[in-house]
């Protein structure tokens, strides 16, 4: 029961690609890279861990930790993309959650 191995995986969502790095047991690390999913950045990385896993035979319950990553936020900030100051990033922000209702946030109105 306590010889079953266990795997790592470590997931870098960008902009153009999500990167997947797998460290087995024995420190060897197998990376796989995937075209991300802007609209839905899950999207790619379950395709891609999905593929990895499949490529490497390995069970998704041998899968002892997930580490994620993303570099779409500081990408942002680099590009001038996001919000110019703190009332446009609030402006931007209550309209997301009006529009989704998923959650609640401090800047909407209730």
């Amino acid at each position: 029961m306590g010889s079953e191995r266990k795997f790592r995986v470590a997931v870098d969502i960008g902009g153009t690609f999500t990167d997947i790095a797998l460290l087995t047991d024995t420190g060897l690390i197998h990376q796989s890279k995937i075209s991300s999913t802007p609209a839905d950045p899950s999207i790619a990385v379950i395709e891609g861990v999905g593929q990895l896993l499949a490529e490497l035979s390995i069970a998704p319950s041998a899968i002892a930790e997930v580490l994620h990553g993303t570099t779409v936020g500081s990408n942002t900030i680099l590009q001038r993309k996001g919000a110019k100051n703190r009332a446009d990033y609030d402006a931007r922000l209550s309209r997301r959650c009006w529009r989704s209702g998923a959650f609640v946030c401090p800047t909407c109105s209730t």
